[in-house]
This record gives structure tokens, sequence and C-alpha cells, in this order.
């Protein structure tokens, strides 16, 4: 969980850097359920915010192809 905690403080500062406040906050609560251990929470919740991370991403794309 170590790195899954690693990984979505990533997640958190990168989104909130260029603006998707909404994708941070929910990948902050990852974050934080990580460094707890309540693997309960990110088992419900991280296949969630990682469709909005892949939207996120897909509106990125196409910003940089027009």
């Amino acid at each position: 969980w170590e790195n899954y905690q690693v990984l979505v403080h990533s997640l958190k500062s990168t989104s909130l850097s260029i603006g998707a406040v909404m994708v941070s906050e929910k990948a902050k609560a990852l974050e934080m359920a990580a460094k707890s251990g309540d693997t309960d929470y990110i088992r419900l919740h991280h296949h969630a915010v990682m469709e909005e991370y892949i939207l996120l991403m897909d509106r990125l794309r196409e910003i940089i192809i027009e």
C-alpha cells in the first residue's frame, strides 16, 4: 500500500496543478486511506477515481489534438 499511496499522491498533486480539483480531492482521499490502512475505502472508491482520471486524460488529449 506504500507504493499505492505514492502513486495517488502524485495523481493528487498533478491534478491540482492543472486545475482538476475534483480528481485531486478524490485522489487525496485515496492517499489518506492508504496512509491509514483503510483498504475497504480504497477497494470501494479506486475504480471510480480511475475512471474520472481516464476521462480527464481523454479531455486533455482532445485539447492537445485541436
